[in-house]
Order: C-alpha cells, then sequence, then structure tokens
C-alpha cells in the first residue's frame, strides 16, 4: 500500500509538467493540422482553378469553330440564293400564259441558244 501511495504522489508532482508537456502537443499537433488544412484547401483550389482555364478553352475554341461554321453556313445560303435566281429565270421561258398551249412552247433550237 505504501508504494501504491508513492506512486500516487509521485503522479500529483508531476502533474503540472504532465499537463504542461500534454499542452504544448496538443498546440503542436493543432499547428501542423492547421498548416496541412490550409496547404490542402490551396491544392484544391489550384486544381479547381486550372479545371475552370481548361473549360474555357474548350468553350473558346467551340466558339470559334461555331462561328466558322455560320461564316460557311453564310456563304452557302448567298451562293443558293445566286442559284435560286438564276435557275428561275431560266425557267421562265417555260412558263405558258392562258392563251398558249404547251406545244407552242419554246422549241429546241431556241433553248439550245439561251445563255448558261
Amino acid at each position: 500500500m505504501t508504494e501504491s501511495l508513492r506512486i500516487t504522489v509521485m503522479k500529483v508532482r508531476n502533474g503540472p509538467d504532465s499537463f504542461s508537456s500534454a499542452a504544448g502537443e496538443i498546440a503542436l499537433n493543432n499547428r501542423e493540422l492547421s498548416s496541412r488544412t490550409e496547404e490542402q484547401a490551396a491544392n484544391e483550389q489550384n486544381d479547381g482553378i486550372a479545371q475552370i482555364n481548361i473549360a474555357m478553352e474548350q468553350i473558346d475554341t467551340t466558339t470559334q469553330q461555331n462561328a466558322a461554321l455560320v461564316e460557311e453556313s453564310s456563304t452557302a445560303a448567298q451562293l443558293m440564293a445566286e442559284h435560286a435566281t438564276i435557275i428561275s429565270d431560266r425557267v421562265r421561258v417555260f412558263r405558258l400564259d392562258a392563251t398558249h398551249k404547251a406545244s407552242e412552247g419554246i422549241g429546241v433550237e431556241q433553248l439550245r441558244s439561251l445563255p448558261v
């Protein structure tokens, strides 16, 4: 029993030192954890910014491709309108009014003489 009492007394006497040591370790661990958390947050933020940059580059590329397609479509529409006018002018000779019969239409020689 005296041995047990002696151990208890030593623990009580060393208590303030043990507490101080434990508090120091807790503070050190807290600083380490805080530092790791900040580092991880910074890494995640950098990753997020990199992903945004990639997405913006893809949007820019797609926008440029769309602009090129719009320009091509506009050119094609303009060309088709020109061709439609030419075809309309050429087909106009085949129209008959109410006084003409189909057999009285334009002759083959007249068709051959039309500008192409």
